[in-house]
């Protein structure tokens, strides 16, 4: 059953889930003077130059044709400025700040800190890398941990198409289960995020295009792959000295 399952049932899944986007790509290609299916394999590289949004390290090096470039990580620029409830997030954390001495009854003074001296963590794993209700106790439980001892100051988790009924196994609904200084979200701006001084490290599934997105802006990756191309994107930028899996 389960070969029956990931040789017919998934491919197909993943043809129905595809056709919508292989339409608009053929449109696409139509709009623009091209044939709406590729064609013979020849065809797309006969006089043509191609530009590649990866670079070696992500990918394997090997021996290139000469009208083959690799020019990544490219990522549009976007808007990589916090605001709402994001920068309110940060503000609060910076309000807490510690550090500040004692005072005249031997209490630990806050004082206030600079967005780049914050040490947040920001947790994704994509849309299709789900975790259970046992793996999302564990993640829970280490943040807690982390707050707790005052290794982080605060932290960002994307739950994105996690269930509901997950997190109520989960027990993230009972009463201080999320710690202070644990946010969480259904999207966040990833872009923005990854470019503020305060996330020191990216945990994510190793998904190619938060690969991307994570080195443009470099900040350092603790990968937690889960399945695809996801385990040797990981392991390679392990080896090239880039991540932590």
């Amino acid at each position: 059953l389960d070969r029956f399952r990931s040789r017919v049932i998934e491919p197909l899944d993943v043809a129905a889930a595809m056709f919508p986007v292989s339409r608009q790509v053929m449109a696409a290609r139509v709009a623009v003077g091209l044939s709406a299916f590729n064609g013979p394999p020849i065809d797309r590289v006969r006089g043509r130059l191609h530009l590649i949004n990866t670079f070696v390290g992500h990918d394997v090096a090997r021996p290139l044709p000469s009208f083959v470039r690799m020019i990544g990580p490219v990522r549009s620029d976007g808007n990589t400025t916090l605001g709402g409830e994001w920068r309110a997030f940060l503000d609060g954390l910076a309000k807490e700040g510690r550090g500040g001495g004692k005072d005249g009854s031997g209490n630990t003074k806050k004082k206030r800190r600079e967005e780049k001296d914050l040490r947040v963590v920001y947790l994704a794993f994509g849309q299709n890398c789900i975790l259970l209700p046992e793996r999302l106790r564990g993640v829970l439980s280490a943040l807690r941990t982390l707050l707790d001892e005052g290794s982080i100051d605060g932290a960002v988790w994307s739950l994105s198409m996690t269930p509901e009924k997950y997190l109520e196994s989960a027990g993230f609904n009972e009463p201080g289960a999320v710690p202070h200084g644990l946010k969480l979200t259904r999207f966040a701006p990833q872009k923005a995020l990854l470019a503020s001084p305060a996330v020191r490290v990216f945990v994510s599934h190793g998904g190619a295009e938060s690969c991307g997105e994570s080195f443009y802006s470099g900040t350092p990756v603790l990968f937690a792959p889960h399945f695809g191309d996801q385990a040797s994107n990981a392991y390679r930028l392990e080896a090239a000295g880039m991540a932590l899996v």
